[in-house]
């Protein structure tokens, strides 16, 4: 990936840990319901946003890394096990 994008990702995972720990304490666990709800939510604001890119001509966009990253970057954020 280029470094625009992982400058992108690193803002948002910081974000995102900055809100959970507002929102909801790390040590406290999230209900399935609240788990299921994040990752459908990314994952379609991710695709959309791939999408957009790709009728844009951004070249070599892997549509099947998007649910294996979340995946990773939730258990990253302790938001799934």
């Amino acid at each position: 990936m280029s470094n625009k994008y992982l400058k992108e990702i690193k803002t948002s995972i910081e974000s995102a840990q900055k809100y959970r720990s507002i929102i909801n304490p790390i040590k406290a666990p999230l209900i399935i319901k609240d788990i299921d709800y994040i990752r459908n939510k990314l994952v379609r604001k991710v695709e959309s946003d791939l999408k957009t890119r790709a009728s844009r001509n951004y070249e070599n966009i892997d549509m099947t890394l998007i649910k294996p990253l979340i995946e990773k970057r939730l258990k990253e954020l302790k938001i799934t096990s």
